[in-house]
């Protein structure tokens, strides 16, 4: 018999030739987090809390810190509450992992064990709160921390216990025993996330009612909820329309799936947004830094002409400073004054107007005079430049846009 003559060297050739059917993509390189230290844990009352029936870890409340990597903080604080329904705390996901988040947005978090039903009422879990709150102001220099910037945010039972925190303020006792209890436990601005806040609501299970509360010197409040969670979801409408009805500025985000006990969403890509836009309400609401408003004036012109109709923006380099937006009017002219809550900071920005409508449309027969809103982030056609602007008391700012 012949040999058979040998084909593998002219498949492997063949083969090396061909176009391949598997497409690689180039893995980014990683990032290493920055360092951050150990969380560390601390008595509210070194000396045994008031009221406690034992020395166990469920009879003494503690906070534990997790800070920002060295030379990211940007010196706000907020207290975690887990939940649980006053009855067991979900320190995962609903605690340790929440500060975590928070300490990699520059954000010093604590993480506070509260006391349980069984053993003790929710009104303990408040003084433990409000002390959680007057432990991290007191120790705001230890963290370098702004006494104005103390925030709560809480899960279910947490978020009941954060809004109790807000609607019921122990304020400054100058006289107290304790430095700690002289302070405010007034927190600057809650994040109650699926709460319960209505008696009316839940007729069964102990928590805090809080919703009738509500007064013009609650504090700010960012509201989450799902809309499966039927359980709880009317809790946050009704804690909104309180918060709404007295001045308070507010934001609820009701998301159209997920259910209770979500946490940050992690898994989810839709209800992990929900933090983010937390950062950026932060921001909006000053509360990222301690920077006073200032009230400005501006002025854009596009091709020599008042722009029209449209959005004035004002983004700051310094991601800790608030956005200043407006909408504007064919009325305005091309100018807006940002004035009060709606001010920027001192500093520089970039000046961003997106034009909505120009004069030629019909507002009779509804004719647009633009079927794509223009983006203008340079004061010219092919300047990569954006426009660079400086805030500063007593300055207004006048910027021409050439578009040709």
């Amino acid at each position: 018999m012949r040999p058979l003559p040998c084909i593998l060297p002219f498949f492997l050739l063949a083969c090396a030739g061909a176009p391949s059917r598997i497409e690689s993509t180039p893995v980014a390189p990683v990032v290493a987090e920055p360092k951050r230290p150990a969380p560390e844990s601390f008595l509210l009352w070194p000396d045994g809390a008031p009221d406690a029936k034992g020395n166990a870890p469920t009879d003494q409340p503690t906070l534990t810190a997790y800070l920002p990597a060295p030379g990211t903080g940007n010196g706000t604080a907020i207290i975690v509450n887990p939940g649980g329904g006053y009855r067991v705390l979900v320190g995962d996901h609903e605690g340790a992992q929440v500060a975590s988040w928070f300490a990699r947005q520059g954000i010093t978090a604590f993480v506070l064990r509260y006391r349980l039903l069984e053993t003790y009422p929710p009104e303990l879990a408040l003084v433990d709160a409000q002390r959680a709150i007057r432990w991290v102001r007191h120790n705001a220099d230890r963290y370098g921390l702004s006494t104005r910037r103390v925030g709560m945010c809480g899960f279910s039972a947490g978020a009941n216990l954060a809004t109790a925190a807000a609607t019921h303020v122990g304020m400054e006792t100058p006289d107290a025993a304790s430095p700690i209890d002289r302070v405010s436990s007034r927190p600057d601005f809650i994040v109650p996330v699926y709460p319960a806040t209505s008696q009316e609501l839940l007729k069964k299970g102990a928590f805090i009612a809080t919703d009738v509360r509500v007064t013009e010197e609650t504090p700010p409040a960012f509201l989450v909820h799902t809309h499966p969670d039927r359980l709880l979801s009317l809790h946050s409408l009704r804690f909104y329309e309180a918060l709404h009805k007295h001045g308070v500025p507010a934001a609820l985000h009701v998301f159209g799936h997920g259910a209770h006990g979500m946490g940050i969403g992690t898994g989810d890509p839709d209800l992990a947004r929900w933090p983010p836009l937390l950062v950026e309400w932060l921001r909006r609401q000053r509360f990222m830094t301690d920077a006073p408003r200032v009230p400005t004036e501006v002025s854009v012109q596009i091709d020599g002409k008042p722009m029209h109709w449209g959005w004035i923006s004002l983004i700051p380099e310094d991601p800790s400073l608030p956005i200043a937006a407006s909408l504007i009017d064919p009325g305005a002219k091309g100018r807006v004054a940002f004035e009060g809550d709606t001010a920027p900071c001192a500093g520089r920005y970039h000046l961003q107007a997106h034009l909505l409508g120009a004069p030629g449309a019909n507002l009779k027969t509804g004719e647009p005079s633009m079927v794509e809103p223009l983006s203008l982030q340079s004061v010219a056609p092919g300047d990569p430049r954006p426009i660079a602007v400086t805030v500063a008391p007593g300055q207004p700012i006048t910027v021409d846009i050439r578009t040709r």
